[in-house]
């Protein structure tokens, strides 16, 4: 036999997501309100595969090396907080 309190939450639950489902829009549902703001609305490419993953992971740790390598090749005596610092940031939002 299974307990009401089980077959409650199960209701709600059921309840809850079926509301959800109900509010979810497509990207074509926005672009009125963004071509009022003058602005474009496109998804991400993902990688779509474990082996572009792990290439896209490898390059970007290869990339992020190579910036890394660059910063810390500086003249201690002549390295600044903007060209070490600053210089990590910035190559880490690109």
């Amino acid at each position: 036999m299974i307990p009401r309190a089980f077959v409650s939450l199960a209701l709600v639950a059921i309840m809850t997501l079926s509301a959800h489902a109900a509010e979810l829009r497509t990207l074509e549902a926005f672009n009125d309100a963004a071509a009022k703001a003058n602005a474009v609305l496109t998804l991400p490419a993902w990688e779509q595969t474990p082996g572009a993953i792990s290439a896209s992971m490898k390059d970007a740790i290869a990339k992020a090396t190579a910036e890394m390598d660059e910063i810390g090749q500086q003249d201690p005596t002549k390295a600044t907080f903007k060209s070490t610092i600053v210089a990590r940031t910035m190559s880490a939002i690109r």
